[in-house]
């Protein structure tokens, strides 16, 4: 999948939910960011990503990549306040982000207020 995705410099949109990529796809999908310079839509929705791949997809969001996401769906997939709070330090890099998704995963005020 990562090497599939780097090869699309172009994506725009990137639409994965509800294939059960797990962790490991997020690994390869934040991987492959640093080439999706005009990705826009990310849609990641019951992948069983938890709070590893979470912590996968902040880490390359916090690198700076994803400058033209505006939509990023994250829903059903256990991503936990540790995830969110790695998220959001993340997502602070992603000026353009309009629409955030992370229903169905086990979020509290703990993890909410990293928002």
């Amino acid at each position: 999948l990562a090497e599939a995705l780097q090869s699309t410099p172009s994506l725009e949109q990137l639409v994965l939910a509800g294939n059960g990529i797990g962790v490991a796809g997020a690994q390869a999908v934040a991987q492959a960011m640093p080439q999706l310079r005009q990705l826009q839509d990310l849609h990641l929705s019951r992948n069983l990503l938890g709070t590893q791949g979470a912590l996968a997809l902040a880490r390359a969001l916090h690198s700076g990549h994803g400058p033209a996401l505006e939509w990023l769906s994250l829903s059903e997939n256990s991503v936990g306040d540790v995830g969110l709070q790695a998220l959001a330090v993340g997502l602070r890099r992603t000026p353009r982000l309009e629409w955030l998704d992370l229903d169905a995963n086990g979020l509290t005020d703990l993890g909410v207020s990293a928002l």
